[in-house]
């Protein structure tokens, strides 16, 4: 008997650290995500590889690219910076920056989920549902690019100023900071539009405004930043356009520019507002909030295009399920409680498991992949020549390429997004991408010289006379101008 008390005092003498526990759990499984993931070997295939090489590189991007003389300004020249500022002073390698670029942004985002939550279990229940019913979208937090950086900046906004209280200055010129560095990092500053536009439509008429006041000093200040006020606004507001401009299908847009159904998660928000109605506090104000506006818009503009949802309305629909369970929880539980504990540890293991499981090889498909370098078995002479332009008709093979041969003193026809190539260069490409005719390819053939090099991700070369052919690794092709006794390298 005593022995039992002493240990009922124990447990009893636990209970007050319980929240601390709560806490300390929640933060460390978002350190862990992306520990684990790395670890696997996890390299995303777009975006990351070409800002890194950036970054190590220091080039700008006509140097890197054959580019339409509109856009010589760099969109992310903040995150380049950042990029650079570690490989130059800190000596850090690719790795190092790739690791960076994933783990660093995603434990801020969890982190800023965290924020605010009386109830961090609630939290991760939430991250758990979007983990296992969105994973697409929940892996591109994972992905290691600048968008990030805007998303973190856009879910301490509504955090803020979601708030009761009134608008106190402090609020006007941290929301002008975050707005004006996300600018600088990320190109896309007329996106957080759309967060004006969620709290107008909730009927926050009053902060949608001031919300636009603190959203137009951000991109000014942003613009500034850059060195390139002007010039830097007007390349981005003109890629915007281009990245649509011609007679396109969907399909020969970027994934996140497609029109995508949304997932599963978005139920889970309409069960909640069910839940809601069934126990009998259906409130307008409570309910037709800015976190669920912007998360309705999301889900629906998702439909047209598919970023809308990912990078907007997933994660209002995340913190505002977050904010719906921490509601029923002080209801019902005690912070308190054993119950809360193992409530949290099954959340934060669910969360864990179903976002680091190694599905389909989502995270070490990496690891078989193979690049073209200058070590690259049988690859002399097929790399391109000093000053060489390489013709490319998947995005992919830009990535990797560049990624593995920053320094290299060619440049590419294709590189990160369609709609900054030469014109010229732009409408072969979308008749490649419509028909994926040989006759087509033969057009950048004809303007190839000796340097140059034309490198195809197929099963086997189109017919162009004009060239010949090396298979180099992984259903990748090299092409250049016919020499006298060259030797092509059949696939085996």
């Amino acid at each position: 008997m005593e022995i039992q008390n002493r240990i009922e005092n124990r447990l009893a003498s636990f209970l007050p650290r319980i929240p601390l526990a709560v806490w300390v759990l929640a933060l460390l499984v978002g350190i862990l995500i992306p520990l684990k993931i790395l670890s696997l070997g996890y390299i995303p295939i777009d975006d990351v590889k070409c800002h890194v090489a950036k970054a190590i590189s220091g080039k700008a991007w006509p140097e890197i690219l054959v580019m339409d003389e509109r856009f010589a300004e760099d969109e992310h020249p903040g995150w380049h910076s950042m990029l650079g500022a570690l490989h130059r002073h800190l000596n850090c390698d690719a790795d190092t920056l790739i690791f960076f670029s994933i783990a660093v942004p995603f434990a801020v985002f969890w982190l800023i989920m965290l924020c605010g939550s009386r109830r961090p279990e609630a939290v991760l229940l939430a991250l758990m549902a979007g983990s296992l019913l969105s994973p697409p979208s929940f892996t591109r937090l994972l992905n290691g690019r600048p968008l990030l950086v805007m998303m973190v900046v856009y879910l301490v906004l509504v955090q803020i100023w979601m708030r009761k209280e009134k608008t106190p200055p402090w609020k006007i010129g941290l929301s002008i900071l975050l707005i004006g560095f996300s600018v600088w990092v990320h190109g896309s500053w007329y996106l957080f539009g759309f967060m004006v536009a969620g709290f107008a439509l909730a009927n926050e008429w009053r902060k949608a405004w001031m919300l636009g006041a603190c959203w137009l000093a951000g991109v000014l200040m942003g613009a500034i930043l850059t060195g390139h006020p002007f010039g830097y606004l007007q390349e981005t507001t003109v890629h915007l356009f281009n990245c649509f401009s011609g007679n396109l299908s969907d399909r020969m847009l970027v994934t996140e520019l497609r029109a995508q159904y949304t997932d599963f998660f978005f139920v889970i928000i309409l069960l909640a507002l069910l839940w809601r109605l069934a126990r009998g506090d259906w409130q307008s104000l409570k309910v037709w909030t800015p976190l669920l506006v912007l998360a309705v818009l999301g889900w629906v503009l998702g439909f047209k295009v598919w970023r809308f949802w990912n990078d907007w309305g997933f994660p209002a629909a995340m913190l505002w399920l977050a904010r719906e369970l921490e509601e029923v929880l002080e209801s019902n539980w005690e912070s308190e409680s054993w119950k809360t504990l193992g409530l949290a540890v099954l959340a934060a293991a669910g969360v864990y498991f179903s976002s680091t499981g190694d599905i389909n090889s989502r995270w070490s498909s990496n690891l078989t992949n193979e690049c073209l370098t200058s070590e690259t078995p049988g690859i002399a002479g097929w790399l391109p020549d000093k000053d060489g332009i390489v013709y490319l008709s998947d995005m992919p093979l830009f990535f990797s390429m560049f990624y593995k041969n920053p320094n290299a003193d060619w440049r590419y026809a294709l590189g990160f997004e369609p709609g900054i190539m030469t014109p010229e260069n732009y409408e072969i490409y979308r008749k490649i991408q419509w028909k994926g005719s040989a006759k087509f390819l033969d057009l950048w053939a004809a303007k190839m010289r000796p340097e140059d090099r034309m490198i195809l991700l197929q099963d086997s070369p189109p017919p162009l006379p004009r060239l010949e052919w090396h298979y180099a690794t992984d259903s990748t092709w090299i092409g250049r101008l016919a020499r006298t006794n060259a030797v092509s390298k059949a696939k085996p």
